[in-house]
């Protein structure tokens, strides 16, 4: 499994991006597009695609709505841990080994890039950045596969959010590449600030955008643990009237 992650869920998008954009800049590789220049946009799509692979909420979703589907969340209810701090729990647990290749895309973003801003302060707001979006990711998932008590056939909603991620999330392309008038939803979504919003700052590193990001991530995190936490309830009511 960890295979076909790191091989094909990664690489071989990478390498499709790369050959892209070769053939965008190959008549002046110094040209910039939204300052992105050939590197930045490089570097963008190393980070993005692997904080992909580490805030990849889709086993959140999948494994409660089957849950929800199967009629197995009851007996789950009645142990120590709650379903959702049960399910945070195996979501960390399963995403840490992807921090290895996060790691290092970003120290290889750092050390390549051209201007000499890197400072021991970017360098927490970017641990700050990684761990909010850790809890936006999970909360996001939770939410979604929560709407599972309320359908019969709960099986789109991974499809539904793999869509989302992708094109939302900033691996398709940077939020400052999409037109005008959907930049301000496409920088300001939770998908964003799981994935793209890491990028783009890695690429584009500076204070005043880093502490927009972090205060973004602090917003979303209250709302989804908020939204959560009702959807919880009522769905669980909602279990107790139907009779499961």
């Amino acid at each position: 499994m960890l295979l076909a992650d790191f091989v094909i869920a990664t690489s071989i998008p990478f390498i499709i991006q790369i050959l892209v954009w070769n053939f965008i800049f190959r008549h002046d590789e110094s040209i910039t597009i939204h300052g992105f220049s050939q590197k930045d946009i490089i570097f963008y799509y190393a980070i993005a695609l692997t904080m992909g692979r580490l805030n990849n909420g889709y086993d959140v979703i999948r494994q409660i709505s089957e849950h929800l589907d199967a009629g197995t969340i009851e007996p789950m209810i009645t142990k120590p841990l709650s379903v959702p701090v049960r399910h945070f729990y195996i979501f960390i647990g399963e995403s840490l080994v992807y921090l290895i290749p996060v790691g290092a895309s970003l120290a290889a973003c750092a050390y390549y890039s051209n201007e000499n801003v890197w400072s021991y302060g970017l360098v927490a707001l970017t641990l700050i950045m990684i761990v909010l979006s850790q809890a936006v990711t999970y909360l996001l998932s939770l939410t979604i596969g929560l709407v599972a008590f309320w359908l019969t056939k709960p099986d789109f909603l991974c499809s539904l959010h793999i869509i989302l991620l992708a094109v939302l999330g900033g691996t398709w392309l940077p939020a400052s590449l999409w037109p005008t008038w959907l930049e301000p939803v496409m920088a300001g979504n939770p998908f964003y600030l799981q994935i793209g919003a890491i990028a783009d700052f890695s690429v584009h590193p500076n204070y005043g955008f880093a502490f927009h990001i972090v205060a973004l991530q602090l917003l979303w995190t209250s709302a989804l643990m908020l939204g959560s936490c009702v959807f919880w309830r009522l769905g669980i009511r909602r279990l107790a009237n139907t009779g499961g």
